[in-house]
């Protein structure tokens, strides 16, 4: 109840001009030769509270209907407290941009699922924790598919991640090429406004699309250097394969740290260290003005009722 009767700043402090009133008219009462002015109305009972020959009951009751006209007075300038609001911190973008080459078909992560469904489990984990952020899609082998644009629909976004499915052995779509990926994922951050963008890469493989036969691709590190120009920072994550130069690189080129697993427990922990790395600042302070103007006219109605069943209760009666 003391922190609803708090309060900062009044928001129409004119209405305390009202407690003037009984003043006036006491002071008016005895500029008039009328003696001590006898009606209740507010403030003028500090002058005389407790006058001699009245009943304990009857001075109480001015007392409290005094201070009941003195809060209704303050509840109608309206106070406000102003309060600060617990620190939010700005949104990430985040792209999950996932590996489906033939590779991730192997089962030496966990003994009944692939190392792609194990890789899905643990991101659809770090999607759920992630509730304030924009997060996309990219499934990728040889050539990147956006499947979905960063967005706070997370629930699509973790039906379209098990949906992923690993491409045909040895098709021409498998390969790995991480660098096109890469590429692809910073072209969608970059038309985003946050303050941090990041992109999680899932890949159990090497570059093996941009090659000297194929020199159109892009190569992981020309990736990065797009990354860079768009503040986009990359975290790897080498799954059930040691941390090839590539994926090191192309993190430390781009701000970011790559990390390997080999096994589920490990790569539910490299999400984990994710979720605390990809974090934005803090946004700037934020506050907010909360009224208190129903705490204040209830504590007056109180004080005024009071004063009221004393006025025609014990002091009714008495002399």
């Amino acid at each position: 109840m003391i922190d609803a009767l708090s309060f900062t700043r009044l928001q129409d402090p004119a209405w305390l001009l009202v407690l003037l009133l009984p003043l006036a008219l006491w002071f008016v009462d005895r500029a008039r030769g009328r003696g001590q002015f006898t009606q209740s109305l507010g403030p003028a009972f500090l002058l005389n509270a407790v006058p001699t020959g009245f009943p304990w009951a009857l001075s109480i009751a001015r007392v409290l209907h005094g201070f009941g006209i003195v809060i209704l007075a303050l509840a109608m300038a309206r106070p406000v407290e102003r309060v600060a609001l617990p620190p939010e911190r700005e949104g990430v973008e985040i792209l999950l941009v996932v590996d489906r080459s033939s590779s991730m078909g192997a089962r030496d992560l966990d003994p009944v699922r692939d190392r792609l469904a194990v890789a899905i489990d643990a991101a659809s984990q770090f999607v759920e924790a992630r509730g304030e952020d924009r997060i996309g899609l990219i499934a990728f082998a040889r050539y990147p598919d956006l499947l979905s644009p960063t967005s706070l629909d997370h629930m699509a976004v973790l039906a379209l991640l098990h949906e992923v499915e690993i491409v045909e052995r040895d098709s021409p779509e498998d390969l790995t090429g991480i660098g096109a990926a890469v590429a692809r994922a910073a072209q969608v951050l970059a038309t985003r406004e946050a303050q941090s963008k990041v992109i999680v890469l899932l890949t159990d493989g090497k570059e093996n699309v941009a090659t000297p036969i194929e020199p159109g691709s892009l190569r992981p590190l020309e990736a990065a250097a797009l990354c860079r120009a768009f503040g986009v920072r990359v975290y790897p994550i080498a799954v059930a394969s040691e941390d090839p130069d590539n994926l090191h690189e192309l993190a430390r080129e781009t701000g970011g740290r790559a990390f390997a697993a080999q096994d589920m427990f490990t790569l539910e922990q490299v999400f984990a260290s994710i979720d605390r790395l990809a974090k934005s600042p803090f946004a700037e302070a934020r506050f907010e003005d909360q009224n208190r103007f129903m705490a204040w006219l209830f504590c007056a109605t109180l004080l005024l009722f009071a004063g009221l069943a004393l006025r025609h209760g014990p002091g009714e009666v008495l002399p």
